[in-house]
């Protein structure tokens, strides 16, 4: 989509120069950068290191090099799509350069490191500050262990610099604010698609209902009910030689795709071609009735469902995520009950039972088609790039944090945080991932150990910040010693009194803090029901 658009904006002259990253080749480390030309469009390529979620969201390295590259290219806008893999500190270079900047979210990775929400028990995630159950911890420049926590908060951060905060769906938009993003100024914009690659036309020879599947062959995208989906139909006698199913992709279910389609006697009724190229894509859709979606994770504006609108074809997806926005539902297509075998079952039968159905739901799709032209798109981006951002009042508070290698007691302290927080949302940003536009942001410095960075105490004191430090150790003598500003707590309850402090949102800092101040802070975060008597069981 981003070497779609950038084509069209080319096409509409704007100079266009695309930064991206790519896997390394086997002669090539992490780190090496090189220029190539893709369709015309200069594109310069960096060698990933990583695209774990443990390590794919900082890189110094690669901001470095996307320095030089603003400093050579000197852009207007710099626009951001996926910066997994390159770091989202990528955005932080932006604004110090002095560029607009819009970034386009295409999924949940702002705050969930393994960016589906989808739990290894097949669960979708609902609570999100649980992340460090999937994720145990990130790792910093020197392979430092940290709670995931700081991952997220520095995600959030970055893109809370943004000038212009855009989301395909409503969908994702409302995710990110359910996960303590602020969302009052983003913009819902549709990314479209390239409708002219594709024919409209209503199939041609008739014959057995053809469904299509296209994308990753994961447990994520419904691949499970995909195959419990070929054995009910093959079950039921009064559908043979009626339907068929053709599917395309690669991932992690490949082999059980393909053996799927080689016995018998699925093999009349499946067809697995594999991974198409893009190019192969209308012809596939041209063929076929019935478009298929059934993404047990909720995906945000979904390619291939935009693909079965410019195709004309009816649609049969999941109710989850931005599915919901592209299929009107009785319409256009069908949407079933997210993982509910049954109910897609019964969707299938009903086009198989009347054909005239899919016709009927894809002749809708061929008369809205060109409301999701990317034309539009493009041109809405346009506008977007002129318009002067509109920054409402940040909410969230950020504290800057540093210390030696966490202990559990830390991670913990961290990823737990969240029981603690009743106002304002506090963002914990590890004081080496930040630069000066978010030092200038920062409430507090919080450290985690006795041993941490003095530098960071001394900038602190500089520039007014009150500190956060453990009792008895250098740092807390050197607030003393120089007559800093600081509080010294004596173990992390006082620590998490004195943090919760700036997420109530009082007008004075933790730093003012006497004992009492304290008591009463983390008596408030205690639940009522903790001073109530059981009389059931009176030792409760």
């Amino acid at each position: 989509m981003a070497h779609r658009h950038a084509l069209e904006l080319k096409r509409r002259g704007y100079e266009v120069s695309v930064f991206a990253g790519r896997p390394p080749k086997s002669n090539q480390s992490g780190g090496e950068l090189e220029l190539d030309n893709v369709d015309g469009l200069d594109v310069h390529v960096l060698s990933l290191r990583s695209l774990e979620p443990d390590r794919a969201f900082h890189w110094d390295a690669a901001g470095r090099r996307f320095r030089a590259i603003l400093n050579d290219v000197r852009p207007d806008v710099v626009h951001f799509h996926n910066v997994s893999g390159l770091g989202v500190n990528l955005i932080l270079e932006a604004k110090r350069f002095g560029a607009r900047t819009v970034c386009t979210v295409h999924d949940h990775w702002g705050f969930c490191a393994r960016n589906t929400r989808y739990r290894d028990d097949g669960h979708l995630c609902e609570n999100f500050e649980d992340c460090h159950f999937c994720v145990s911890n990130v790792s910093d420049e020197k392979g430092k262990a940290l709670p995931t926590r700081l991952r997220r908060d520095f995600v959030m951060t970055c893109l809370s610099e943004v000038d212009h905060l855009v989301f395909p769906s409503a969908y994702l938009r409302g995710a990110y604010a359910a996960a303590g993003f602020q969302t009052g100024t983003a913009l819902v914009q549709s990314n479209g698609v390239e409708i002219a690659r594709f024919d409209p036309a209503d199939r041609q020879g008739g014959g057995p209902v053809q469904f299509a599947f296209i994308g990753y062959l994961g447990a994520h995208k419904g691949v499970d009910l995909l195959i419990e989906l070929v054995e009910r139909l093959l079950a039921d006698p009064g559908l043979n030689g009626r339907w068929r199913l053709v599917i395309a992709g690669d991932g992690h279910l490949r082999a059980a795709i393909s053996r799927l389609a080689e016995e018998t006697p699925n093999r009349d009724y499946v067809n697995f071609f594999g991974k198409l190229d893009t190019s192969e894509i209308p012809t596939l859709l041209a063929a076929s009735d019935v478009v298929m979606l059934p993404s047990v994770w909720p995906e945000n504006e979904p390619v291939v469902m935009l693909e079965a609108i410019a195709a004309g074809r009816a649609q049969l997806a999941s109710r989850i995520g931005g599915h919901a926005e592209l299929v009107v539902d009785g319409q256009s297509g069908q949407l079933f009950a997210c993982g509910d075998i049954d109910d897609l079952v019964a969707k299938a039968v009903a086009y198989i039972e009347a054909p005239e159905l899919a016709r009927r739901h894809g002749a809708l799709n061929r008369m809205r088609r060109d409301s999701f032209d990317q034309s539009a798109a493009v041109a809405a981006y346009e506008e977007i790039y002129r318009t002067a951002p509109a920054h409402s009042p940040r909410e969230d508070v950020i504290v800057l944090c540093d210390g030696q290698w966490p202990t559990l007691e830390t991670a913990q302290l961290f990823n737990n945080f969240s029981m603690f927080e009743t106002k304002a949302k506090l963002r914990f940003v590890y004081a080496e991932w930040a630069d000066a536009q978010i030092w200038e942001r920062a409430s507090a410095v919080f450290f985690w150990s006795p041993d941490a960075n003095a530098q960071f105490l001394l900038r602190a004191a500089r520039m007014n910040i009150p500190v956060i430090a453990p009792a008895g150790g250098a740092l807390a003598r050197l607030c003393e010693e120089e007559a800093l500003g600081g509080f010294a707590y004596k173990d992390f309850a006082e620590a998490i009194a004195a943090l919760t402090m700036l997420s109530a949102g009082q007008d004075r800092t933790p730093c003012d803090a006497s004992a009492e101040d304290l008591i009463d802070c983390a008596t408030g975060l205690i639940e009522p029901g903790a001073f109530s008597l059981c009389a059931e069981n009176p030792a409760i």
